[in-house]
């Protein structure tokens, strides 16, 4: 993994933890699958996308660029963080 796979994948979890209110994220990895490790639904994935927005000033994502292969788990939703950040160049070096 990458350093900035790594930064993406935090961002993320630290989204998670906000949406989920969770304390302890340990457990939370990129390989961690939302839905089925820790019972994401459709109003925790809208509340997670407001949350990385929140988390990125200047971020816009659109719904209609969403595609499910994109939040099944920490990784690919930190993939996608960056493809987002990087076509809005809104992408900055670490």
């Amino acid at each position: 993994m990458s350093m900035d796979e790594s930064r993406f994948e935090r961002q993320v979890i630290e989204a998670i933890a906000r949406v989920m209110e969770m304390d302890d994220t340990a457990g939370l990895d990129g390989a961690t699958r939302l839905e089925a490790d820790i019972g994401f639904d459709s109003g925790l994935f809208i509340e997670l996308l407001m949350y990385l927005e929140e988390g990125q000033p200047g971020l816009a994502l659109d719904p209609v660029l969403l595609n499910a292969e994109d939040f099944v788990t920490v990784a690919s939703v930190g993939r996608f963080l960056a493809r987002q950040l990087a076509a809005q160049g809104l992408l900055e070096e670490a």
